[in-house]
């Protein structure tokens, strides 16, 4: 089930749970000097969803991510999931992870991710979408645009692009 790929999106929207290179060029970085450590470190506000052709499943994630300029991040959401004939399931999702810019890329390690079904647990044995869910996320982008307000990165994993939007850490 490639869908649930990106929920940790979660590490980005995870969020970075997912991103895409396109060939790293030293001018593309040189133009774009914004893509720095500077302006990644802080929360982030990122929100995706994608539906499943095949089967029609639809996962919704609201994710917050917060880089630390220790190079460790921590991120909290929830992930709906739209199952036809099934109640609609929410996850909240949490995360610890490592990260590094290098140039226009970011790779994100997880150290420790979570999932629990706060709307409907019995539903936990019948559906058993934990099995799904992976036990850690190794993730790279690459950064097409980075202010101090927006973050627009392409995932490797499966191509697709993420915005997020700078967040009041205050906010939980």
């Amino acid at each position: 089930m490639k869908i649930i790929k990106t929920l940790p999106l979660l590490m980005f929207a995870f969020s970075l749970s997912s991103f895409a290179t396109t060939p790293n060029s030293a001018n593309a970085v040189a133009k774009n000097k914004s893509i720095n450590k500077d302006n990644i470190y802080g929360y982030w506000h990122c929100k995706d969803e994608v539906i499943d052709p095949k089967t029609q499943i639809k996962v919704k994630v609201n994710y917050t991510v917060n880089f630390l300029n220790n190079g460790k991040s921590k991120g909290f959401g929830t992930a709906l999931f739209t199952i036809p004939g099934m109640p609609v399931v929410t996850y909240k999702a949490t995360d610890s992870s490592t990260w590094k810019l290098k140039g226009d890329q970011l790779t994100m390690s997880s150290t420790e991710l979570t999932f629990v079904n706060v709307s409907n647990p019995e539903l936990d044995q019948i559906l058993n979408l934990k099995s799904f869910f992976p036990k850690k996320v190794n993730e790279s982008a690459q950064i097409l645009t980075l202010s101090k307000t927006s973050l627009k990165a392409k995932a490797k994993s499966n191509k697709q692009i993420y915005t997020c939007v700078k967040a009041d850490g205050s906010k939980k």
